[in-house]
């Protein structure tokens, strides 16, 4: 039989775990997808689960936090911020295309920069 390494009635004792682990768990999971951006094989896989894990992260942690408010119990929370991340993973799945011009078209300059010149041409166009 399959048996999870930890116990969810952590969760179910005390529901601000579950806050918890939807404000604070994203960070080292962007951390981890985001050092293996830089291998080529991995980088389409690592992406999507960075954008997934990026665009989560705080409509995640408001609804988390939000629900414990309200008195819902932990795992209810945790269920409900994993349906949430697997909704936004076939999203970003779907759309990856489109949302990877999205970003590469918000992270250019706004102003494009003027090209170096070596300091033998600025000696060149000194002199005449």
């Amino acid at each position: 039989m399959l048996v999870l390494p930890f116990d969810l009635m952590f969760m179910a004792k005390e529901p601000a775990y579950a806050v918890l682990i939807a404000a604070f768990g994203p960070v080292p999971a962007l951390f981890f997808f985001g050092t293996f951006l830089r291998i080529s094989y991995l980088k389409w896989l690592s992406a999507v689960c960075a954008a997934t894990v990026a665009i989560t992260w705080f409509p995640g942690f408001g609804m988390s936090a939000i629900l414990l408010f309200c008195g819902t119990g932990g795992v209810k929370i945790f269920l409900c911020w994993l349906v949430m991340l697997s909704g936004v993973l076939s999203f970003v799945l779907f759309n990856h295309r489109h949302l990877a011009v999205i970003y590469r078209e918000y992270n250019v300059a706004d102003k494009p920069r003027a090209p170096a010149v070596s300091a033998s041409k600025r000696k060149r166009s000194r002199k005449g």
